[in-house]
């Protein structure tokens, strides 16, 4: 149940905080083993809800793997997506969306634009934008928000086609990036395109998993 998983993170937390510790004592607080650490422990505390401190961690651990590592070194970048998705997460909107860029163009440019990183950066960064314009929108600034919507659902177009792509029709991945496409169509008022693909996503549900299976 819920409390049980929140005692498990809470002693998740502990241990990669011994972990880091011993890291620090023994190799140096910017050994490559030590930065690993700090970023398991950071998002030890996110998955623990403890989002303030995981955003300070991540920060830590980004500036540092900068240092050491390089700005686009792949754990770096790895780090960078993840403190990325926690400024979204905390409403840190502005800062999510200058971070998924930096991180989005640099994989594209280290991994390939169709390598499963770049994706996940891509459909996170989809997220952000859609977020931001729906923050807008709420709070009368109907222009800008719509902007932001339109970006989500082109950025969110875009990962789900090459998704089905390298990852796969049924990957989990790639159904979250088709529900975020479809509701920017609802949102934006294109219900036939957003029809279409409930077609298509129950389609896929019926022929992989089964009449009978609770996601069709």
């Amino acid at each position: 149940n819920w409390y049980e998983k929140a005692e498990q993170e809470k002693k998740a937390v502990k241990s990669y905080q011994r972990i880091y510790d011993l890291r620090c004592k023994c190799q140096g607080q910017e050994h490559e083993d030590a930065l690993a650490a700090l970023h398991e422990l950071a998002t030890a505390n996110l998955r623990a809800y403890n989002r303030t401190a995981a955003k300070k961690l991540y920060e830590e651990a980004y500036i540092s793997r900068c240092r050491v590592l390089g700005e686009e070194h792949a754990d770096t970048l790895s780090t960078a997506h993840q403190l990325a998705d926690t400024y979204r997460r905390i409403s840190e909107r502005k800062k999510s969306l200058e971070m998924f860029e930096r991180v989005y163009a640099s994989r594209c440019r280290v991994l390939g634009m169709e390598h499963p990183d770049t994706l996940r950066t891509l459909y996170r960064m989809a997220d952000a934008y859609s977020s931001e314009g729906f923050t807008q929108k709420s709070s009368g600034n109907l222009e800008e928000g719509q902007w932001n919507i339109k970006k989500a659902t082109e950025l969110y177009k875009q990962a789900y086609a090459s998704m089905r792509q390298v990852l796969g029709e049924v990957h989990g991945e790639t159904l979250l990036a088709m529900h975020g496409l479809r509701y920017n169509y609802t949102i934006l008022g294109e219900y036939a395109k957003a029809i279409e693909l409930c077609e298509q996503e129950f389609k896929v549900m019926l022929e992989n998993l089964g009449e009978q299976h609770e996601e069709t």
